[in-house]
């Protein structure tokens, strides 16, 4: 799939990234990937507040990533998986359900979302958004994140270079 590391590479610069922070990273997937909506976390964690059932979360990123830790009740889904095969096997999910996917900044799971989401309405979902800021930002803001189905402040960092991303360099653990 493209956009995986070599895609981000080419969309930040560590010139770049080395002097923006997570809105500026945010604005340039955004202005990639223009498609698909991108959902402010305060909303998402409102809407999980009140709609728990009416959501259904993707976490984009490798099941290390994931064994660290996500936000509570997300389904992994590979970032490197085909659309076809995404939708093989999660488009039966998604029937009135409003869906979200997220990464550790976005990328992954913005080009995840712009792949599939006219099939994933057209099969029934209310909409497909994308976290904005990614699990990195959910994390700095200090909202739950679990290991199994326990609370952790612990973040995976995805590599060396992204995780000065994360506010909080004591939670980054890179094995679960």
């Amino acid at each position: 799939m493209p956009g995986t590391l070599l895609g981000l590479a080419v969309l930040t610069s560590p010139a770049f990234a080395l002097n923006a922070g997570l809105h500026q990273v945010h604005q340039r997937i955004e202005s990639r990937l223009g498609s698909v909506s991108h959902l402010p976390a305060d909303v998402l964690a409102t809407r999980l507040a009140e709609t728990r059932s009416e959501a259904v979360l993707f976490n984009v990123r490798k099941p290390a990533e994931f064994a660290v830790s996500h936000l509570p009740g997300a389904i992994q889904v590979d970032p490197d998986i085909d659309e076809q095969s995404f939708l093989k096997a999660f488009g039966s999910l998604v029937a009135n359900k409003q869906v979200v996917m997220y990464c550790s900044v976005g990328w992954r799971s913005s080009t995840l979302a712009d792949s599939v989401q006219r099939q994933l309405v057209e099969t029934g979902a209310k909409s497909v958004q994308n976290l904005k800021g990614g699990i990195f930002h959910w994390h700095n803001e200090e909202r739950p994140l679990h290991k199994d189905s326990r609370p952790t402040r612990a973040i995976h960092p995805y590599n060396a270079f992204w995780g000065w991303l994360i506010d909080d360099g004591a939670s980054i653990r890179r094995n679960p």
